[in-house]
C-alpha cells in the first residue's frame, strides 16, 4: 500500500518546498491521487523494459521495487516542474492567461536570484543598506534579507563598509524594520560604475 502514498508525498512535498508554495490540508488524497497516477504511467514503462530486456518480471517487480522506482521518478519530476516553474519565460506566459503573478511572493517576480540584485534599504530608523542580495528568506513580515558587497549609511552620515575589510561579509536586515526598499538592477552601466 506504501506505493499508492510515498510517491505522490514526495512529489507535493518537494514540489512545494521549491516553489515556496503552502501545501493543502487535504494532503494525504492528494498524495494518493498522484502517487496512482505515477504508478499508472510508471508501471506499464517499467514492464515494457523489463520484457525488452529479457529478465524475468516476478523476480524484480515487487511492492517496494515499485514504490522505490515511482518514488525516485515523482523526486526527479517535482525538481524539473520547479525549474519550469522559476523559467521567466513560462512565468510571463501564465501571467498573460491569469492577469497576475503566479508566485506566492512579490519579490520572486522581480529579483533575480541567480546574480543578485543591487538593493537600496531604507529602515525606519533612518539607517540605509546598499548592497547586493545574497539569499532571502520568505517568512511574511520576518522575513530576512543578507546583503553582500554592503554599505551601510547611518541616520547621522557615518558611513561604513566592512566589504573592503573583510570581503565575505554579510548584513542580515529584518523586513519588520525596512520602510522601503528601492531595487536596481545589476546589468544597468550607471550602476555598475557607481559600485
Amino acid at each position: 500500500m506504501l506505493e499508492y502514498f510515498i510517491p505522490g508525498y514526495l512529489f507535493i512535498r518537494i514540489l512545494s518546498f521549491l516553489i515556496s508554495y503552502k501545501t493543502s490540508d487535504n494532503i494525504v488524497i492528494v498524495s494518493v491521487i498522484i502517487s496512482y497516477i505515477l504508478n499508472c504511467v510508471l508501471y506499464p514503462i517499467i514492464h515494457f523494459i523489463l520484457l525488452w530486456t529479457h529478465i524475468p518480471i516476478e523476480h524484480i517487480i515487487t511492492n517496494n521495487t515499485r514504490c522505490f522506482f515511482v518514488s525516485v521518478f515523482a523526486i526527479i519530476l517535482a525538481i524539473g516542474l520547479a525549474k519550469i516553474y522559476e523559467l521567466k519565460f513560462i512565468n510571463r506566459i501564465l501571467s498573460i492567461f491569469s492577469y497576475k503573478s503566479i508566485n506566492n511572493s512579490v519579490w520572486r517576480d522581480y529579483i533575480d536570484f541567480d546574480k543578485g540584485d543591487l538593493l537600496y534599504i531604507t529602515c525606519q530608523n533612518g539607517n540605509t543598506y546598499v548592497g547586493f542580495l545574497d539569499y532571502l528568506e520568505e517568512n511574511g513580515l520576518d522575513s530576512w534579507f543578507v546583503l553582500k558587497r554592503y554599505s551601510v549609511s547611518e541616520k547621522n552620515d557615518i558611513e561604513l563598509s566592512a566589504t573592503n575589510i573583510y570581503p565575505n561579509a554579510r548584513l542580515f536586515v529584518n523586513l519588520k524594520n525596512v520602510e522601503r526598499i528601492e531595487l536596481f538592477n545589476p546589468n544597468d552601466r550607471n550602476i555598475k560604475e557607481q559600485t
